[in-house]
This record gives C-alpha cells, structure tokens and sequence, in this order.
C-alpha cells in the first residue's frame, strides 16, 4: 500500500516533500520523466537514550555551569553534588536531538537532607526556559516548574506534599505530550506510585533539538545519586 505526493522543484532546481506519520521502515521513491531515485526510512525502536550505569559513560554528559561536580561511582551510579550555594547548577546529556514529546525516566537517591532539590530537567536549546520536575526535600514537596538548568520560574502544578526519605531510590518518570504534562513518583524497590502530578504547558519546542538532564539546589554540598536514565518518544 502507498501514497503519492507531488511537489514543484524551487529556484535551485530542488523539490521536496514532508511526510509526516512513518510507523514502519518505508521505501520512498522519487520520480521525473525517466529519473528516479529511492531512499529508504528506518524506524527507530527502543530508547533514543538510556545510560543503565552499568559502565561509566560521563563523557555524554556535559555541566551546565560550575556550580556542582558530577562523577561516577562503580558500584553503578553517578553522584551530582552542590558546590556552591549559588541557586541551581547541573548536567545534561551531550545529546540535543530529542524531540519534543518524550518520557523520562530516572532513578534517584537523595542523600542529603536539608536544602536538598534533585530536579529532571528538559527544555528547548533555543530557549532560556523549560520544564522541570522537582522533588524539594526541605519541607517534602514536589511540582513541575517553568525553568532550566540554573534557574526557574513560576510553578505549573503547585507543590503536593510527598513523604520521602534519604537511602531509598525513587524513580522520576516525567511525559510531554503536546501541552499535557505528567510528573510521577514511584518507590524503585517495588513500582509503588507515590505521587503524580499533571499539568498543561505553554512552552514551544522544537521538533527535534530539545535536551534532558538532572539538576540540584541549593545548598553547598548536597547531593544525590541517579542511575537508569532513559530517554523515549512517545
């Protein structure tokens, strides 16, 4: 089964067509009077991102700013520390071709208490602000927030209190699906849902220039653990 489409060539000679909605590897061919020419369109399946930490693979990540310091623990996690008490600082993975409708999925472990904020960051490179999902252990809040990786702004959902101790890993699970957003706490040990939060944005991203990472505020010295970050479309 197929579709046919036809365009004009412009100035340069050049034609081109927009084809929205592939679900399957497809073979597209391109016709004029006795040319043709085929491509072929590999649907990608899986993750477009997912670092297990089985192995240290910090060198796909890259700090936004000096205001923490980010290593890699063998026993299979990375650590993302504050070190200056100068607002929010964090990481984001090199990467900067995720689309702009994803689910994220990261597990953490507070380790510090006080002024502790683990956050799971995903913003447009073009622009100054995102979202972010944030886990606030001073008073025991959570909410997703306009922001990026060293600032924020208003909140998008308020806070909803949420019972949390250090030593226990939580899994983040954030969606964008067009303007509906999802923040969803979960207990790693056994899948419990903790907490889920929505809400609806009005930030534009672009198709496929977007980034993901993880953040933390405020305090000098907190710091958390995080392992099994993973990227998908929807």
């Amino acid at each position: 089964m197929g579709s046919l489409s036809t365009c004009i060539t412009n100035n340069n000679g050049l034609a081109s067509v927009t084809v929205n909605n592939v679900i399957a590897d497809t073979t597209f061919t391109a016709s004029y009077q006795s040319a043709s020419a085929t491509c072929t369109v590999t649907v990608q399946t899986g993750p477009l991102f997912f670092d297990d930490c089985s192995t240290d693979r910090s060198s796909e990540y890259t700090k936004v700013n000096n205001y923490c310091t980010f290593s890699y623990n063998s026993n299979g996690y990375y650590v993302l520390t504050k070190s200056s008490s100068n607002g929010t600082s964090g990481i984001k993975i090199i990467n900067t071709q995720f689309p702009k409708n994803v689910k994220i999925t990261v597990d953490i472990q507070m380790k510090s208490t006080g002024n502790l904020q683990p956050k799971l960051v995903f913003m447009d490179t073009t622009q100054t602000y995102g979202y972010v999902s944030r886990l606030t252990c001073i008073n025991g809040k959570a909410s997703i927030i306009n922001g990026s990786f060293t600032g924020e702004g208003n909140s998008i959902t308020g806070d909803i209190t949420i019972s949390q101790s250090t030593n226990t890993w939580y899994t983040f699970e954030f969606i964008k699906n067009n303007n509906d957003l999802t923040f969803n706490i979960y207990n790693t040990a056994n899948g419990t849902l903790i907490k889920s939060l929505t809400g609806t944005g009005s930030q534009t991203f672009s198709d496929n220039a977007n980034t993901v990472g993880l953040a933390v505020s405020y305090d000098s010295s907190k710091y958390f653990w995080f392992k099994n970050l993973k990227v998908e479309a929807l």
